[in-house]
């Protein structure tokens, strides 16, 4: 299979090796950048309501549901080149592991992050006593502390606790982002012509 090398000097653009990826209509295409901006979006707005868990959590889960979008968009396109490059690179292991809290998201409506208290602590000399808390930041459980009655695909398990589980949601959102610039650089995909006008869709 081929493999996705990217450039050195920034890893988020990218190329194939010993492969020629296909020609994209122009709508699939449009719809691809659309759905990378949507993702940008709700990784931006987890970012800035970090101090908000359920606006955060709730920016995040829509984050993870154009991630897995896209990733069924350029497994159609791609095929098997496209599934052997991301389950072999490290930002495409995320989103492969999205797949199962997707499913929990869409089939179970049940909550997938955590955030809040951290343990109190006393501050050092000169302010003896002086209480302090640190709010920890929000982060997306690991598989067997979210409610999966209905799990279909238990086999992801392993994969997700390898690369979402328990780390915090805004890093895992930019790997995703991370990785879809690489893939579309490497499918020679041109940005959107784009309008002033934001009530125009392109």
């Amino acid at each position: 299979m081929s493999a996705l090398l990217s450039d050195p000097d920034n890893p988020r653009f990218a190329k194939w090796q010993d492969y020629s990826p296909p020609t994209f209509h122009p709508e699939v295409q449009g719809g691809v950048h659309a759905a990378r901006e949507a993702l940008r979006n709700a990784w931006s707005r987890s970012s800035r309501d970090r101090m908000d868990a359920r606006a955060c959590w709730a920016a995040a889960v829509e984050g993870v549901w154009w991630t897995m979008a896209l990733d069924d968009v350029f497994e159609t396109q791609l095929g098997a080149v496209y599934n052997s490059a991301r389950d072999a690179d490290r930002y495409g292991q995320v989103v492969g592991a999205f797949r199962w809290i997707r499913h929990r998201h869409a089939h179970e409506m049940v909550s997938t992050a955590t955030a809040g208290p951290a343990r109190n602590f006393f501050g050092p000399h000169p302010e003896p006593g002086a209480l302090f808390y640190i709010s920890p930041s929000i982060r997306w459980k690991r598989s067997g502390e979210v409610h999966s009655e209905h799990d279909r695909q238990p086999k992801l398990r392993p994969l997700y606790d390898a690369h979402v589980g328990g780390r915090p949601i805004g890093s895992t959102l930019e790997s995703a982002w991370t990785w879809f610039d690489r893939v579309i650089s490497a499918c020679g995909l041109e940005g959107p012509s784009t309008s002033e006008d934001p009530s125009v869709l392109t």
